[in-house]
């Protein structure tokens, strides 16, 4: 009778180990594809602040091109106005 019940104990606690196992596993791949989609996000994210970097430092060179005196004179010359004093 001992026996048996030793017996069925091992049996129950080798399914629950299994079954524990399994479920462990199922988490460790479903954490692995997370962290690979977040990482295929953030490569994507960075390559998007490159770009946009990129296009920040273009507008600020124009923006300083735009603000220089002679290109100021020269549009307000398209425009008609002219200079106090060059009349």
């Amino acid at each position: 009778m001992e026996k048996e019940r030793a017996k069925r104990l091992v049996i129950s606690s080798v399914a629950t180990a299994v079954v524990f196992l399994v479920v462990l596993m199922t988490v460790a791949v479903y954490q692995m594809i997370c962290l690979t989609q977040l990482n295929k996000e953030y490569e994507n994210l960075c390559k998007e602040e490159e770009k946009l970097e990129a296009e920040r430092e273009q507008l600020e060179d124009g923006i300083d091109l735009w603000l220089q005196e002679w290109k100021v004179e020269e549009t307000a010359r398209k425009y008609g106005y002219k200079k106090k004093g060059n009349e």
